[in-house]
């Protein structure tokens, strides 16, 4: 009888044992599963996070380049007095000056008829309208109406 009672406790044990290694296994398959779910959120979050941040000071920096490009066109504009409008020799001159004194690459004027004035240091054309500056370009306003063009070296 001894031995029969051994031999049960003996399958008590074993059957124990065995569920509570599979309830080990079946805890730490879940809890790694669920470890793995938290980090996949937390690694998006912090994705997200610096891509918005990333944008965020992208759009400042565009923003801050456009701000100091409006304040050349506005300065080299209100630096044009009547005398350098009043042929395209002067005209010309003043635009050649704008160009080094701004280190622009382009600097040009569309009248009131939609002539484009494209300033170079030998010449100035005028240009008909559907030549007239592209998109890039930022525009403002001189004293007589016309309107006055710019672009960087690279920014066009």
């Amino acid at each position: 009888m001894g031995a029969s009672k051994r031999n049960h406790s003996t399958r008590i044990a074993v059957g124990g044992a065995v569920i509570v290694a599979l309830v080990l296994i079946l805890g730490t398959v879940w809890m790694g599963r669920s470890a793995k779910e938290g980090t996949e959120t937390a690694v998006h979050s912090v994705s997200l996070l610096y891509l918005e941040e990333l944008a965020g000071r992208r759009e400042q920096v565009v923003e801050d380049s456009l701000k100091s490009d409006i304040n050349v066109i506005q300065t080299a504009v209100s630096l044009m007095t009547e005398d350098a409008l009043r042929d395209m020799e002067r005209l010309q001159a003043y635009q050649a000056r704008m160009k080094r004194l701004f280190r622009l690459e382009k600097f040009a004027f569309v009248d009131r008829n939609g002539v484009v004035f494209i300033g170079a240091e030998t010449s100035l054309k005028p240009t008909p309208r559907r030549s007239a500056a592209p998109a890039p370009w930022l525009p403002a306003r001189t004293s007589r109406g016309c309107r006055a063009f710019f672009s960087r070296s690279g920014f066009c």
